[in-house]
Order: structure tokens, then sequence, then C-alpha cells
């Protein structure tokens, strides 16, 4: 990764972050928790039509993110609901939760894990053939301490 050293300010422009290719989706890294001393990290993703998230749940991380463009069903934990442009969802770690768009064009959103380290999931992720075997990416998963739900949601 091309991340900048910590207590530096980080100021990006248009299309600018390191980008990951995540299960489908893209993810662009804005600032990494090199750079943030460990404290979060800010991303921006981007979900096909009929992409998102499986049903997962973080046990180390907290996730929040903001709605930007399309209409994206959203389940956390008992809860699902309708995310358009400028809906706001914060899964705790330990809730599972999931996002699909239902859009017929792409959906974006920004997001926020905190702590940080969840970016080096993607990172490794985006290196693994397409799509990635069980296997691979359940020990991948518990590394960075995620359960993916199969089968469900």
């Amino acid at each position: 990764m091309s991340f900048f050293q910590a207590h530096e300010a980080v100021v990006l422009g248009p299309g600018e972050g390191t980008n990951f290719h995540v299960l489908g989706e893209l993810i662009t890294v804005l600032v990494s928790g090199t750079q943030t001393n460990g404290a979060f990290t800010q991303y921006a993703a981007t979900s096909p039509a009929g992409g998102g998230t499986p049903l997962h749940t973080h046990h180390n991380e907290d996730e929040a993110f903001y709605v930007l463009e399309g209409v994206f069903e959203v389940q956390c934990g008992e809860e699902t609901i309708r995310a358009e442009a400028g809906a706001f969802v914060f899964a705790p770690r330990g809730i599972p939760h999931k996002l699909t768009n239902l859009g017929p064009g792409s959906g974006k959103r920004l997001g926020i894990v905190s702590p940080a380290g969840f970016e080096g999931f993607w990172e490794e992720i985006s290196q693994l053939p397409t799509p990635p075997d069980r296997d691979t990416l359940k020990a991948l998963a518990t590394k960075y301490r995620l359960e993916i739900h199969a089968g469900e949601g």
C-alpha cells in the first residue's frame, strides 16, 4: 500500500485513494490506520446493481456508513431498512449486517471502520483470484475476526 506516515495531513483530490476490488465492490481507502495511528479507516465504496456485502459480523470493529448515491437494502441486526442517499447506518461490532444495492446502477457510500486494521482484509482479498475459494475466504475472515454468515440473508 502507498499510505502516508502517521501524523501527516491527508488531502486527496477526486478519484484519489487506494483502490481494492473486494467481492464485486470497489473499495477506496481514503485514510488508513497507519495515517490515523490506528484510530479508524475511512473508505468510499461503490456497489454494482444487485451487489453489496454478504451478511457478516465484525468482532473487532464498529462500522458506519452514509449513502451517497443509490438505494440499498440494509439489514443491521433484526432491522431491515431501505437506505437512500442521505441515510446513515451504524453497525456496532458483534451485530450482523449486510447491504444490497437495489438500484439499476451503481450505489455509493462513505464509510468508517474503527479501530483501523480492517483495510488489511480488503488488501489481501483483492489479491486473490475472483471469486476466492471458500476455504481461503474463511481463513482470511478468521484472521480479521470477521464472520461471514454463509447461506443467510
